[in-house]
């Protein structure tokens, strides 16, 4: 517990400080919002320790801490301020062991807010923090022909589901291409950028099958871990006056 409050607290004084050097800084912001939309690939670890060695007391196989990421999200610039709505899912590992298959995978949803601390051009950098929910998806299937599920037709599989309420605070850097002129007299940027960060997940709880009963005796793994992110997409800007 004083481990998860201790980065807790840096998180959150980084960011603060961060915003602080911000405000205190003397610099010209333009008033004009721009949107974006962007897809992104990466890499993030979470925290699956204890569901492993829950796994391996049963004789079953572990799930890798580090996966592959993608996600979909939009933000927006204005006047220095930046807000940012992601979604990231990681990529679905699946292992195999005495007649039954595993499957795990990450989910999150995050709202970010940040404030830029340079900009020069096309380039801007600006560290965010934010709230999120998201979950551990597990899935145990029992292998069966079909006549084995002829002539024991009850359900042999379980879904759980735990829950994470989450914080993350991450460096971004974000590059946007010279603009072209819509029809509509908006200004468009491809967008090229690279976040990295981490998530902390103080708040999680098992469940079965999406039902609302608590998993008794559940491992406390959880979302927390570091993030990488390359992202790519569209922004557009009203023309200035």
């Amino acid at each position: 517990m004083k481990t998860g409050l201790l980065k807790a607290a840096l998180l959150g004084g980084a960011f603060f400080f961060t915003s602080y050097l911000t405000l205190s800084a003397q610099s010209t912001r333009d008033s004009a919002s721009v949107w974006s939309i962007y897809y992104s690939a990466g890499w993030k670890s979470s925290n699956l320790e204890k569901l492993n060695r829950r796994l391996a007391q049963n004789s079953y196989p572990s799930f890798q801490e580090g996966m592959v990421t993608l996600g979909v999200g939009f933000q927006e610039n204005r006047e220095g301020t930046v807000g940012m709505l992601e979604f990231l899912s990681s990529r679905m590992q699946n292992v195999s062991s005495a007649g039954k298959t595993f499957s795990y995978m990450d989910f999150l949803i995050n709202l970010n807010f940040g404030y830029e601390v340079l900009k020069t051009g096309s380039f801007t950098m600006y560290p965010t923090a934010g709230l999120g929910y998201g979950g551990q998806y597990l899935s145990i299937t029992t292998e069966r022909d079909f006549n084995e599920i002829l002539q024991n037709p009850v359900e042999q599989n379980v879904t759980l589901w735990n829950h994470n309420l989450s914080i993350n605070a991450a460096l971004n850097a974000d590059y946007r291409t010279a603009a072209d002129e819509t029809p509509h007299g908006k200004q468009r940027f491809w967008l090229v950028g690279l976040r990295g960060g981490y998530t902390f997940a103080p708040l999680h709880w098992w469940r079965q099958n999406n039902a609302m009963l608590d998993v008794e005796n559940s491992p406390k793994s959880n979302v927390t871990g570091p993030f990488v992110q390359v992202r790519l997409g569209l922004s557009t800007k009203a023309k200035d006056e």
